[in-house]
């Protein structure tokens, strides 16, 4: 108890001191609460924090008592916002209320009744662009030009049937690649069932347009991200992002060498394969760009490798490219990502080395480092700790916070 009165600040309004004994503070959050006919609930709206509001009695003693009561009087009746030292709540920018004051002569000393409010900061809404849907968009808009750009060069129609049976080939391979769960855990996205939609792709060969956006349906991840829940913080959606990432750079789909070809079939098959490849690259670029925008940037280290790997593959399909829209969709989408999550990530927690001093559970290291035993499983996970009972006594990776 000696040490926490001698932690306590000198009291002073407008740097005039005072003496305080106690105080009272009226915090907490502004509802509104909205009740409705005939509905046993109500609702209660949290409205933001509400505003604190200090009373406490103060005073001044001594024999120079008058001349302190009118040093502080002047303090308290001086227009607009003032500091207030507080013993225990330190240095608050406050506007002095209404008070009263009471002198004792006898004793040599003057009472004062004081209240405060915070006086916070004048601030009005101003408009900003989300970065998230702004990468929202441009992943969109990317989609667009890279389909349109696929129905200009696919065709089928008035070939040979070998020309549809390669593009059919294709099609299986890359729907049997997509499905692989060793990529972007298909489970959860729903693509382990990818290669049941090879007929009705097939069949829609007649209608290049309707073929690739068909594609694309098939590969939008939005609807499942919502419905799964694989974007925000959930452990998964990294993970997914990156392995969208890999995808779409991995040699399985990577454009053969130009060949010399002696007929008119034989050519439109080696278009048919760029194009399909060239088009399911670049979807796979839009769902990782896509899931970027929804995923929380809870982690700087994280954010940034996630970046440089997406920037990296959406850079290399550019020496893809061979039409001036598609090139600037790619670029667009690569700009729009890493400004949202660069935005995003300003203040997220670092990952620090920590070396326990001892073998110890993983579940007395998560309170050390965090007051929170919870935690555990992300020290276990990150670090892939194989007994979470006997945590080596070896760096690790944590959070700072």
């Amino acid at each position: 108890m000696a040490d926490l009165f001698e932690n306590l600040r000198p009291a002073s309004f407008r740097q005039v001191p005072f003496q305080v004994d106690g105080t009272d503070m009226e915090t907490g959050r502004r509802v509104q609460l909205h009740e409705y006919p005939q509905r046993d609930k109500p609702y209660a709206q949290d409205m933001g924090r509400a505003s604190r509001n200090l009373k406490f009695d103060a005073f001044v003693i001594g024999d120079n008592y008058l001349d302190q009561a009118n040093s502080l009087l002047a303090a308290l009746e001086a227009y607009g916002t003032g500091t207030l030292i507080h013993p225990w709540f330190g240095a608050l920018q406050v506007n002095a209320l209404s008070c009263s004051v009471a002198f004792d002569r006898a004793l040599g000393y003057a009472k004062f009744s004081l209240s405060f409010v915070e006086s916070g900061d004048l601030e009005f809404p101003s408009a900003a662009d989300s970065t998230a849907a702004l990468s929202r968009t441009a992943a969109d808009g990317l989609e667009s030009v890279s389909t349109d750009l696929f129905s200009q060069v696919f065709k089928t129609a008035g070939f040979i049937s070998d020309v549809a049976d390669k593009a059919t080939r294709v099609y299986g391979t890359v729907l049997d690649f997509m499905a692989n769960p060793a990529f972007a855990l298909a489970s959860l996205t729903g693509w382990n069932n990818l290669p049941g939609n090879l007929s009705s792709l097939t069949a829609l060969f007649g209608n290049p347009l309707g073929l690739g956006s068909a594609f694309a349906g098939l590969l939008d991840l939005r609807g499942t991200a919502r419905d799964s829940g694989i974007t925000g913080s959930n452990p998964v959606a990294l993970p997914i992002i990156r392995g969208l990432t890999r995808m779409a750079v991995d040699p399985v789909l990577a454009n053969l060498p130009d060949q010399t070809v002696n007929t008119l079939s034989a050519a439109q098959i080696a278009v048919n394969q760029k194009a399909i490849l060239t088009h399911t690259r670049q979807l796979l670029l839009v769902q990782a760009v896509n899931l970027t925008s929804y995923l929380d940037a809870v982690v700087y280290d994280d954010t940034l490798a996630l970046k440089n790997e997406l920037a990296a593959a959406l850079d290399a399909e550019t020496f893809n490219a061979t039409n001036d829209d598609v090139y600037q969709a790619l670029m667009s989408a690569r700009t729009a990502m890493w400004q949202d999550l660069t935005e995003r990530s300003r203040g997220s927690a670092r990952l620090l080395t920590f070396t326990p001093p001892a073998v110890m559970p993983a579940l007395v290291l998560a309170y050390d480092q965090h007051e929170d035993a919870g935690r555990a499983d992300e020290i276990v996970a990150r670090n892939k700790i194989s007994n979470p009972g006997f945590v080596p006594a070896l760096p690790l990776k944590v959070l700072s916070r």
